[in-house]
């Protein structure tokens, strides 16, 4: 990831541990930063919909 307000040139990190949802999206799970760190995500729901979801969507506002 690379950003402006980070004053370094950028962090290498790897993107392991991939799997694959019920939706069909492929996730890494594991992002190791220097092999020092894993940042682990975990947890992560996907729906098709925000119906299916039980989240009220977010962006229903800007519709109005």
């Amino acid at each position: 990831m690379w950003t402006s307000i980070i004053p370094i040139g950028g962090i290498k990190a790897t993107w392991k541990n991939w799997n694959k949802t019920d939706t069909g999206v492929k996730v890494a799970q594991d992002h190791y930063i220097f092999s020092l760190m894993n940042v682990e995500i975990s947890n992560i729901k996907f729906s098709y919909s925000y119906n299916e979801s039980g989240v009220e969507d977010p962006f229903i506002a800007l519709l109005n």
